[in-house]
């Protein structure tokens, strides 16, 4: 299995660096344009593509023709493809394409390069060049190939399948289809080499909307968030052999995570004792904690957080990962962590992406207040040298 998917990645590879000589046939396409439309997010994603159309949304906008980013498709019995430059690098990204056997689809390419190109410094190098760069860059390049396993009816059981991620490398997946007696598809789960697992998508019943998953994942992950935090002050207590210490009152929350990639959240905490040490040292952040509960069991939710993967997906919208983890947070702070631990009068939480957001004390306002904290709470921090 492995050398076959190296193989097709080899391939995939390859036909990235050959799309860089044809950036200029996109003015081709343009002159067979018959009509524009506008979308607020990308429309058109090769996975949509069924019997020979795209499925489609009707919730057109107002625009104009983008001077950055321009792509074209190509169609034929065999194959359908999407290739998409930024005009600036002339770099190619994404790139995706889907092979068929007799109506079958055989294998899903997938490729983009990190911020889409658009940050490459021209060297006078040439497509090779600038391709091989990427290519041996570990930062630069999210790729995915999948090959696909058909039972005796057509439906596909089993997919093969090798990933390479900025900062983790090369790894190989395959996933199990799981079916209903009317074989309608229920799961799909994912095995990876390393010996772990998780449910990649859940079947959704009619009806179901973005707010009832995220109201049913928020409400859930609460309540995991607590026991972590609960497990943690006990482990902490018989290790420093002090019971009183799980009694501390706990001052903050922050759950982070990773926007747009990563919505399992690490549950960080500082206690009163601790920021109160932290402000009389002028060094209090919203981003250090003393303690952090890194191990949060979601297992029980994951079909809720494949179901959400699946809109974020649909919908073109890491937002809705974000909305999630701030009413987790909200919960937190309304139900006290659930009375399960002592915490201060002054308790707050947030859900935070470090790496990109709250960097200045007016994001970081907005942000809390976001995440369920009172305005007059956020008064009393700034008195106390919080903000």
């Amino acid at each position: 299995m492995s050398k076959k998917m190296i193989q097709l990645m080899d391939r995939l590879l390859r036909r990235w660096i050959e799309s860089f000589d044809e950036l200029g046939t996109i003015e081709h396409y343009k002159s067979q344009v018959m009509t524009y439309r506008y979308a607020a997010a990308p429309r058109y994603d090769l996975e949509n593509f069924e019997n020979g159309r795209f499925s489609d949304k009707e919730d057109w906008t107002t625009g104009e023709e983008s001077p950055d980013w321009g792509g074209f498709y190509t169609y034929t019995g065999q194959l359908i493809e999407y290739v998409e430059f930024c005009l600036a690098t002339g770099i190619c990204s994404p790139l995706q394409r889907i092979e068929y056997q007799e109506g079958k689809k055989m294998v899903n390419f997938r490729l983009h390069v990190n911020g889409g190109g658009s940050y490459i410094q021209e060297q006078g190098w040439s497509n090779e060049e600038k391709g091989r760069q990427l290519i041996n860059s570990p930062y630069d390049l999210l790729l995915s190939v999948e090959s696909y396993q058909f039972d005796a009816k057509g439906k596909v059981i089993r997919a093969d399948g090798i990933h390479r991620m900025p900062g983790l490398g090369q790894y190989f997946t395959w996933d199990e289809y799981t079916y209903d007696a009317s074989d309608t598809l229920l799961r799909i789960r994912r095995y990876f080499d390393q010996g772990t697992n998780r449910l990649i998508y859940s079947r959704m019943l009619a009806g179901t909307s973005a707010e009832m998953i995220i109201d049913k994942l928020a409400a859930a992950l609460s309540i995991a968030v607590v026991d972590a935090l609960v497990d943690d002050r006990q482990k902490e207590a018989t290790r420093s052999g002090t019971p009183q210490s799980a009694v501390e009152p706990i001052g903050f929350v922050n759950l982070s995570y990773r926007y747009a990639d990563n919505y399992y959240p690490m549950a960080g905490y500082q206690l009163v004792r601790t920021i109160k040490q932290d402000l009389e040292e002028g060094i209090f952040d919203f981003y250090s904690f003393v303690r952090e509960a890194n191990y949060i069991d979601t297992t029980h939710l994951e079909d809720l957080y494949a179901q959400l993967d699946q809109l974020i997906k649909e919908e073109n919208d890491p937002d809705l990962g974000r909305k999630m983890l701030r009413k987790t947070s909200a919960i937190l702070i309304r139900t006290r962590l659930h009375n399960r631990l002592p915490i201060s009068d002054d308790f707050g939480a947030v859900a935070l992406d470090g790496s990109i957001e709250g960097h200045s004390v007016e994001d970081m306002e907005e942000i809390l207040l976001a995440c369920g904290n009172d305005p007059a709470m956020l008064s009393l921090w700034k008195g106390m040298g919080m903000l």
